[in-house]
Parts: structure tokens; sequence; C-alpha cells
């Protein structure tokens, strides 16, 4: 991993440097997100985090293009994360009726998938080489085409998540100074943004 990752300031909520503050703004219009920019730290990185993702509790797990095993392993999933030097940190709250509703939850997933579908665009637009990261696996298709031994149908559109590429969500929120949950009967998806130095000028 890059020396780099050394730890530096947290969040910044107006950016670091014209282009970042733009696009900070502009995803927060479009799409009613909280947003900031952190420093990319070695501390959001934890491999451990991919035996969750092999116990296979939301049933991806070698069913989906976007989820593991399919896009590496995890050394090779951090180090192609690391290589940034920024994460522009973006996150939704959504209500639920109760803690035990996972309708509410999905609910609010698919429609969190959507924004994250459309920040990756915006990202494109913006910066030369963006690494988009959302919550969850990859909902563009479902079934995912990978179950009937097709291709990805969006291979250039599909996104996958902060935690199957080992990171620490709690970690990587607190880094951007923002709150990881957001209280009783809510649930909070986190996505992000990863770009270079240059990308910010």
């Amino acid at each position: 991993m890059k020396n780099k990752l050394a730890h530096k300031d947290g969040g910044k909520e107006g950016g670091t440097g014209d282009k970042s503050s733009e696009f900070l703004l502009a995803i927060r219009c479009a799409y009613g997100v909280n947003s900031a920019i952190c420093a990319l730290d070695s501390r959001i990185f934890n491999s451990e985090l991919r035996k969750a993702c092999e116990c296979n509790f939301c049933g991806s797990y070698q069913s989906n293009y976007m989820c593991p095993p399919h896009i590496g392993t995890p050394e090779s999933c951090i180090y192609e994360t690391a290589r940034y030097d920024w994460a522009i940190v973006f996150k939704k709250i959504y209500n639920l009726e109760d803690s035990y509703d996972y309708e509410g939850m999905m609910e609010g997933l698919r429609d969190f998938q959507n924004v994250v579908y459309g920040v990756a665009d915006f990202a494109r637009a913006f910066f030369e080489n963006p690494f988009v990261l959302g919550a969850g696996g990859c909902l563009l298709c479902e079934p995912c085409a990978i179950r009937e031994g097709q291709p990805c149908t969006f291979p250039k559109k599909a996104v996958s998540s902060l935690e199957a590429y080992c990171i620490q969500v709690s970690e990587l929120s607190r880094l951007a100074g923002m709150k990881y949950t957001a209280g009783e009967n809510t649930v909070t998806y986190f996505g992000a943004v990863f770009i270079m130095n240059e990308d910010c000028r």
C-alpha cells in the first residue's frame, strides 16, 4: 500500500478544489445526499470483511458479477482502491416503520442504488478516472446475468459495494466527518467516489 495513505485531516464539506467542490454541490442538489470529501487512509481497509460476503447472508455471493469472488481477492480489491488519493463520500437516510422493516430497507436500498448509478454518471463527467462503490450487490439486472451464464449486461455501469472491496464504512464515514447512523427506525446507505489529486484541480 502506498505511503500516501498516511492519515490526514478528516472530511471537508467544501471539497479540496474547484472541481470537487462543484461535484459535491451537484450531487447534493441532484440526489438529496449528504456528502463530504476526505483523504484516503489505510485504516478504512479490512480484508476480514470478505468473510461476511462468504457467509452469503444476502444471497449474492458467487451469483452477482459485482460481488465476490468475481470482483477479485480482498488484496486485489484493496490495491485497486488504495491507489486513489481522495474519497468523496455520500449517504442517504431512509425512514423505516420499525427496526424489523426489511421491506423498507430493501426499498431504500433500491432507491439508493439508483442514486449511486446517477452519481457515477456525474463522476465520469467531472473526473478523469473515478472509481465508484455503493451499497449492496448490483441491482441493475434482477437476476444478474451470471445466473443464466451470460456476460454482464452493463459492464460500464454496474457498481460493486464498499464492503465487498473490504472498506469499513463506519471508519470511512468517521474520516469524512459524517454520522454512520441516523437514529431509531432509520437506515443509512453509503457510497463513495474515489479520485486522484489531479482530479481536484
